[in-house]
């Protein structure tokens, strides 16, 4: 639940960042941009497959895309009866 709320309130957040990172002997314009890039395959290994699978659901819809999520055959039914 932790990070559904954490994408919620990050989805808040002004769209056009910009930021400029000062090193030591150079300087970094960053830009970051918001775009849904479509259909997004979501892959979970066997172990934690509840926590791995929220975290990866939760940034997709946040961003506007579709997953499909494919747990692990070795997975304990947590991951299939969740979402």
């Amino acid at each position: 639940m932790f990070l559904i709320r954490y994408f919620a309130r990050y989805i808040l957040h002004d769209e056009s960042a910009v930021r400029l990172n000062k090193g030591l002997e150079e300087s970094t314009l960053t830009y970051e941009y918001r775009v849904p890039v479509g259909v997004c395959a979501i892959i979970t290994s066997s172990n934690m497959p509840l926590y791995l699978l929220t975290a990866k659901i939760a940034a997709c819809l946040a961003f506007g895309c579709t997953g499909v999520a494919k747990p692990s055959e070795l997975t304990s039914m947590t991951a299939f009866r969740k979402f």
